[in-house]
Protein backbone atom coordinates (compact mmCIF):
# COMPACT_ATOMS: atom_id res chain seq x y z
CA UNK A 1 0.00 0.00 0.00
CA UNK A 2 1.36 3.92 -0.99
CA UNK A 3 1.78 6.19 1.76
CA UNK A 4 0.17 9.55 1.46
CA UNK A 5 2.51 11.33 -0.35
CA UNK A 6 2.71 8.40 -3.23
CA UNK A 7 -1.10 8.60 -3.20
CA UNK A 8 -1.05 12.61 -3.46
CA UNK A 9 1.22 12.53 -6.20
CA UNK A 10 -0.38 9.48 -8.11
CA UNK A 11 -3.68 12.00 -7.87
CA UNK A 12 -1.61 14.90 -8.77
CA UNK A 13 -0.44 13.02 -11.85
CA UNK A 14 -4.21 12.39 -12.57
CA UNK A 15 -5.63 15.60 -11.83
CA UNK A 16 -2.47 18.38 -12.33
CA UNK A 17 -2.37 19.22 -8.89
CA UNK A 18 0.47 21.20 -7.22
CA UNK A 19 3.01 18.73 -6.15
CA UNK A 20 3.26 17.68 -2.97
CA UNK A 21 6.48 19.46 -1.57
CA UNK A 22 5.33 23.09 -3.22
CA UNK A 23 2.26 22.67 -1.58
CA UNK A 24 4.19 22.02 1.83
CA UNK A 25 6.02 24.87 1.39
CA UNK A 26 3.13 27.22 0.99
CA UNK A 27 0.38 25.50 3.68
CA UNK A 28 3.27 23.51 5.56
CA UNK A 29 1.15 20.36 5.63
CA UNK A 30 3.90 17.75 6.64
CA UNK A 31 1.54 16.50 8.96
CA UNK A 32 -0.52 15.13 6.06
CA UNK A 33 2.05 12.60 5.82
CA UNK A 34 0.35 10.54 9.06
CA UNK A 35 -2.96 10.61 7.30
CA UNK A 36 -5.38 8.30 5.98
CA UNK A 37 -6.95 10.59 3.67
CA UNK A 38 -4.28 12.93 1.78
CA UNK A 39 -6.40 14.85 -0.06
CA UNK A 40 -9.16 15.94 3.23
CA UNK A 41 -6.06 16.18 5.08
CA UNK A 42 -4.08 18.34 2.41
CA UNK A 43 -7.23 20.74 2.09
CA UNK A 44 -8.06 21.25 5.71
CA UNK A 45 -4.35 22.41 6.10
CA UNK A 46 -5.00 24.92 3.37
CA UNK A 47 -8.20 25.78 4.71
CA UNK A 48 -6.68 26.28 8.23
CA UNK A 49 -3.72 28.74 6.45
CA UNK A 50 -6.21 30.46 5.08
CA UNK A 51 -8.58 30.93 8.26
CA UNK A 52 -5.24 31.93 10.36
CA UNK A 53 -5.04 35.13 7.23
CA UNK A 54 -8.68 36.06 7.64
CA UNK A 55 -8.15 36.96 11.46
CA UNK A 56 -4.99 39.09 10.35
CA UNK A 57 -7.32 41.02 7.99
CA UNK A 58 -10.55 40.56 10.13
CA UNK A 59 -7.96 42.52 12.67
CA UNK A 60 -7.18 45.50 10.27
CA UNK A 61 -11.23 46.10 9.16
CA UNK A 62 -12.52 45.11 12.16
CA UNK A 63 -10.49 45.83 15.53
CA UNK A 64 -10.75 43.68 18.55
CA UNK A 65 -10.10 46.13 22.00
CA UNK A 66 -6.64 44.88 22.33
CA UNK A 67 -3.88 47.52 21.70
CA UNK A 68 -2.34 45.70 19.24
CA UNK A 69 -5.61 45.60 16.72
CA UNK A 70 -6.65 48.93 17.57
CA UNK A 71 -2.80 50.29 16.79
CA UNK A 72 -2.27 48.45 13.38
CA UNK A 73 -6.08 49.31 12.16
CA UNK A 74 -5.25 52.60 12.01
CA UNK A 75 -2.44 52.28 9.81
CA UNK A 76 -4.45 51.74 6.89
CA UNK A 77 -6.45 54.75 5.13
CA UNK A 78 -10.24 54.12 4.30
CA UNK A 79 -9.39 53.57 0.69
CA UNK A 80 -6.47 50.44 1.73
CA UNK A 81 -9.24 49.17 3.80
CA UNK A 82 -11.46 48.81 0.95
CA UNK A 83 -8.68 46.92 -1.05
CA UNK A 84 -7.80 44.86 2.17
CA UNK A 85 -11.69 43.84 2.24
CA UNK A 86 -11.69 43.02 -1.19
CA UNK A 87 -8.39 40.69 -0.62
CA UNK A 88 -10.32 39.59 2.67
CA UNK A 89 -13.81 38.58 0.50
CA UNK A 90 -11.60 36.43 -1.54
CA UNK A 91 -9.95 34.84 1.23
CA UNK A 92 -13.65 34.40 2.74
CA UNK A 93 -14.61 32.80 -0.31
CA UNK A 94 -12.22 30.24 -0.11
CA UNK A 95 -12.41 29.61 3.52
CA UNK A 96 -15.87 29.08 3.24
CA UNK A 97 -15.30 26.74 0.55
CA UNK A 98 -13.57 24.61 2.34
CA UNK A 99 -15.75 24.83 5.01
CA UNK A 100 -18.43 23.67 2.64
CA UNK A 101 -15.77 20.61 1.65
CA UNK A 102 -15.76 19.92 5.50
CA UNK A 103 -19.82 18.61 5.09
CA UNK A 104 -19.73 17.19 2.01
CA UNK A 105 -16.64 15.13 2.08
CA UNK A 106 -16.04 14.45 -1.87
CA UNK A 107 -12.93 13.60 -3.09
CA UNK A 108 -13.50 15.48 -6.43
CA UNK A 109 -14.52 18.30 -4.86
CA UNK A 110 -11.27 18.31 -2.50
CA UNK A 111 -9.55 17.73 -5.93
CA UNK A 112 -11.13 21.09 -7.39
CA UNK A 113 -10.38 22.63 -3.97
CA UNK A 114 -6.68 22.34 -3.58
CA UNK A 115 -6.45 23.28 -7.12
CA UNK A 116 -8.47 26.09 -7.45
CA UNK A 117 -7.07 27.29 -4.01
CA UNK A 118 -3.53 26.76 -4.55
CA UNK A 119 -4.09 29.05 -7.86
CA UNK A 120 -6.19 31.71 -5.82
CA UNK A 121 -3.45 31.62 -2.85
CA UNK A 122 -0.88 32.57 -5.70
CA UNK A 123 -2.02 35.64 -6.96
CA UNK A 124 -3.49 36.85 -3.30
CA UNK A 125 -0.24 36.03 -1.41
CA UNK A 126 1.63 38.83 -2.81
CA UNK A 127 -1.27 41.38 -1.54
CA UNK A 128 -0.90 39.55 2.03
CA UNK A 129 2.68 40.11 2.34
CA UNK A 130 2.24 43.68 1.37
CA UNK A 131 -0.33 43.88 4.03
CA UNK A 132 1.55 42.25 6.54
CA UNK A 133 4.95 44.13 5.69
CA UNK A 134 2.81 47.60 6.20
CA UNK A 135 1.89 46.09 9.72
CA UNK A 136 5.17 44.63 10.61
CA UNK A 137 6.63 48.55 9.50
CA UNK A 138 3.93 50.16 11.98
CA UNK A 139 5.92 49.10 14.70
CA UNK A 140 8.43 50.53 14.02
CA UNK A 141 7.30 54.22 13.78
CA UNK A 142 8.41 55.40 17.35
CA UNK A 143 6.85 58.46 16.23
CA UNK A 144 3.55 57.56 15.96
CA UNK A 145 3.42 55.35 18.90
CA UNK A 146 2.97 58.48 21.78
CA UNK A 147 -0.35 59.81 19.57
CA UNK A 148 -1.67 56.31 19.39
CA UNK A 149 -1.01 55.36 22.85
CA UNK A 150 -3.16 58.97 24.02
CA UNK A 151 -5.74 57.99 21.69
CA UNK A 152 -6.24 54.33 23.77
CA UNK A 153 -5.60 55.34 27.27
Amino acid sequence: MAGPIEEYERLRKLHRLPDFATVEREFDISNCEESRNILKSVREFMGDKISKVCEILEDILQPDTNLSSLYESRVFTEIEKKSIFDVYRKFMILKRRSDSLFVINSEQADIEFIRSTYSEWENLKPKMMKIISSLEESWSRESEVSDRLAYFG
